[in-house]
C-alpha cells in the first residue's frame, strides 16, 4: 500500500498506510466538525469566532487529505495490477511458458 502523509484532526503529522486508517481519520474530522456546531450556532460570539477559526483549520487539513485520495487509489490499483502480473509470471514459469 502507498504511504500518505496527513495532518490529523488534532493537528498531528501521521503516515497512513492502509484504507482503514484513512477512513478512521476522515471519521475523526467529521466528528470534529460536528463538535463545532453548538459554538457556531450559539449566542457567544467569542466562542463562535474560535469555532470558525477551528473549522477553517480542520477544513484545510481535511481538504488536503481528500485531494490526495485519487492519487492514493491510483497507487493502490497499480500495486494490485503489478501483484497480479507477478503472480501470472510465477504461474507461467511453473508451467514452462513465457
Amino acid at each position: 500500500m502507498p504511504k500518505l502523509r496527513i495532518t490529523t484532526a488534532d493537528e498531528r503529522e501521521m503516515i497512513v498506510e492502509d484504507s482503514a486508517t484513512l477512513e478512521a481519520e476522515i471519521g475523526r474530522f467529521e466528528r470534529a466538525f460536528d463538535a463545532l456546531i453548538p459554538d457556531l450556532d450559539g449566542e457567544d460570539d467569542e466562542a463562535g469566532m474560535q469555532a470558525l477559526g477551528r473549522y477553517r483549520i480542520l477544513a484545510y487539513h481535511c481538504n488536503a487529505i481528500l485531494g490526495q485520495i485519487d492519487w492514493w487509489n491510483d497507487q493502490v490499483a497499480k500495486e494490485r495490477r503489478a501483484a497480479r502480473r507477478d503472480l501470472a509470471a510465477v504461474l507461467k514459469a511453473r508451467r514452462g511458458k513465457k
